[in-house]
């Protein structure tokens, strides 16, 4: 539904596929686990406001709302927020189908209206996908910890925090601070437990996932980026 730095759309098909009729992920973000399984029941929870609000009005919004938004006339450059006959969480949508690895940034970039970035094409499937996920819910948490997972009960709980090492992309605040108590954590959740991480990262056990390959653009030059990606699932025994 939109990009976010570190999102796993097409990592996503390397999980297992969920066990239980309700899909919980305390890292959001773009939510793309959930996004491959969108018929079932889905609740969403994130630390950063912007992200629990965005969610929150896509579930909510008319289809003719999302497509009276502007594309190709957006000057570059131009502050988002100066738009003022469109609601902030639509002008955030905007804002990160151009600017993944730039959570802060407002203003129209380059990438605008490039293939696979915010332009009629994107307006027209975002439209058509909000009717697949009516039946979810999106909430804003200050911390994982905060989480009522008692009320929540058994569920398939898909884990992806930003990563122990590695690029931040802007999100530094959103970081877990203590490691071993997500880990613990995460080891008392019930139900079907998936924590994605990256290679090098310690406080689970973690196994070989997929490599995961993107291109790192630079000024004169493309970049391959590839890393391998790393899970750990409840049911192993370490």
């Amino acid at each position: 539904m939109f990009k976010y730095f570190g999102s796993k759309w097409k990592g996503s098909k390397h999980y297992p596929e969920p066990r239980y009729p309700l899909i919980v992920e305390p890292f959001a973000g773009s939510a793309c686990y959930a996004s491959r399984y969108a018929d079932l029941q889905v609740m969403l929870l994130d630390k950063d406001p912007e992200v629990a609000a965005l969610w929150q009005w896509l579930i909510a919004a008319d289809p003719a709302e999302v497509l009276r938004l502007p594309s190709t006339e957006l000057p570059l450059g131009l502050d988002l927020r100066e738009i003022s006959d469109a609601p902030r969480e639509a002008l955030d949508l905007i804002r990160r189908w151009q600017r993944i690895g730039h959570c802060s940034c407002w203003t129209v970039s380059s990438w605008n209206c490039k293939p696979g970035m915010w332009g009629p094409d994107i307006v027209q499937h975002v439209a058509e996908s909000l009717t697949q996920i009516r039946h979810w819910e999106a909430f804003q948490v200050d911390d994982y910890s905060d989480i009522p997972v008692s009320e929540i009960g058994e569920a398939t709980w898909f884990i992806d925090p930003l990563y122990q090492f590695g690029g931040k992309g802007g999100y530094e605040c959103h970081k877990p601070h203590d490691y071993k108590h997500l880990a613990q954590w995460v080891r008392s959740l019930p139900g079907q437990v998936i924590v994605c991480e990256q290679e090098g990262a310690n406080w689970l056990p973690f196994r070989p996932s997929h490599e995961c390959t993107g291109i790192k653009r630079r000024v004169h030059h493309k970049k391959a980026n590839t890393g391998l990606e790393m899970f750990w699932l409840n049911d192993w025994k370490d």
